[in-house]
């Protein structure tokens, strides 16, 4: 509603003054939905859920905790088993190392032997037995060994291989 005071040229709004249970009546009336809040007045309702609450705040950090220990727990293991796998992988590859240095000898010096190396702070011990004319005669078979500690206790490595005589 707009008007206009004696002596004034700028026009001044002014809003009219409702009952609200009379405006609310007519809403239900008509069809209409009306939230009521608190003490049943309908904008009350949105100045009383302003901010968190001091139970939800703890059932908030609550359940944070829970998937944090939960997480965390996962991640130590999968820490633990890649401290592992590393361990396998180093322990294949001085087998390897092993069966190369085996090969690069003549058939009949290739012996049984025993040696170690450290990576890190694990001592791997590498251990090669040769049984000669097994499983057939001219034949060596060649296992290597490879063991070492971890905190979970020790752990060790196997593998064959079968050399033979190269005849000239």
């Amino acid at each position: 509603m707009l008007t206009l005071r004696a002596g004034e040229h700028e026009p001044q709004f002014r809003f009219p003054i409702r009952n609200n249970a009379a405006h609310h009546q007519r809403r239900r009336q008509a069809g209409g939905v009306v939230q009521q809040g608190a003490a049943g007045h309908p904008l009350r309702r949105l100045a009383c859920r302003q901010g968190t609450t001091l139970i939800e705040t703890i059932v908030a950090v609550g359940l944070f905790a829970l998937t944090a220990a939960t997480m965390s727990d996962f991640l130590l293991q999968q820490i633990r088993m890649g401290g592992a796998n590393y361990s396998y992988s180093k322990a294949y590859a001085l087998a390897a190392q092993e069966f190369e240095d085996m090969r690069s000898m003549s058939y009949d010096d290739m012996a049984s032997r025993s040696s170690t190396t450290t990576e890190g702070s694990t001592t791997y011990t590498v251990q090669t037995t040769v049984l000669a004319d097994t499983p057939e005669p001219n034949m060596k078979k060649i296992t290597v060994q490879v063991s070492w500690t971890e905190p979970s206790g020790a752990k060790n490595v196997k593998v064959y291989s079968i050399y033979t005589a190269v005849r000239k």
